[in-house]
């Protein structure tokens, strides 16, 4: 079995490479260590759990790696919130929609009375 130490120092490797921004918030925090334990101690665990059903060590890894040590950017256990920048970033976002779904809204209106103005006098008065 891998060990916790090993586990530890593959998370934080890869958290530098893949994810550096999350992993210096960590740092700067002083909240890399413990995170770095917590997601070892998590991995043992639930390998440790597979193989007591008959899994293979190297298939509990497999199962278990990119849950916790070699997480994909896009799957960020290690961001448990949205920060307050993501989250005005959000409402931002949503106001921009809001705005967009109106002026479409205006243009569409203004283009039905063109539309209605255009048939009315596309319609000639009298038959050839």
């Amino acid at each position: 079995m891998k060990s916790k130490g090993h586990l530890m120092h593959l998370a934080e490797e890869h958290l530098k490479e893949f994810l550096p921004a999350r992993y210096q918030e960590l740092e700067g925090t002083g909240e890399l260590q413990a995170k770095l334990e917590n997601l070892a101690e998590q991995t043992i665990k639930e390998m440790t759990q597979l193989m007591e059903r008959g899994m293979r060590e190297f298939e509990a890894w497999e199962v278990v790696r990119e849950k916790y040590i070699l997480v994909k950017p896009e799957a960020d256990p290690y961001q448990a919130v949205a920060t307050e920048e993501d989250r005005a970033n959000q409402a931002r976002l949503g106001e921009m929609m809001a705005d967009w779904q109106e002026t479409q809204r205006v243009i569409d209106a203004a283009l039905d009375e063109d539309g209605e103005e255009h048939r009315q006098t596309a319609t000639p008065d009298k038959a050839p």
